[in-house]
C-alpha cells in the first residue's frame, strides 16, 4: 500500500465490504446489517484516542470514502469516531 499519512485530526480507516459475520450461535448475518466499523490504518498527528490497528465504529453517514491502490479506505474525524474495539 501507498503510505498515506492523515493530516490533523483524520483517521484512515480500510474498510472491509461484503463479509457476512456468523454469531456464536451459528447465525449468518450479512454485512448490510452489521454496524459499520473498520480498521484504523493511520492517524493524524492531533488524534489522541485512536490508535492504529483498532476496530472503530461510525455512524453510516461519518467520512469520506475513496479507492486507493484498489482498495477501499475512509477518511473520518476522530471526533466522528463512536466507539474503538481494541485487543
Amino acid at each position: 500500500m501507498t503510505v498515506v499519512q492523515p493530516m490533523d485530526n483524520f483517521v484512515l480507516l480500510e474498510i472491509k465490504t461484503d463479509e457476512n459475520t456468523v454469531t456464536e450461535l451459528g447465525l449468518i448475518l450479512p454485512a448490510n446489517v452489521e454496524p459499520e466499523k473498520a480498521l484504523v490504518k493511520s492517524i493524524g498527528c492531533k488524534c489522541t484516542f485512536v490508535k492504529v490497528g483498532d476496530i472503530a465504529y461510525f455512524g453510516k453517514y461519518a467520512g469520506d470514502e475513496m479507492e486507493i491502490d484498489g482498495k477501499k479506505y475512509m477518511f473520518i474525524r476522530e471526533s466522528e469516531v463512536l466507539a474503538v474495539k481494541r485487543d
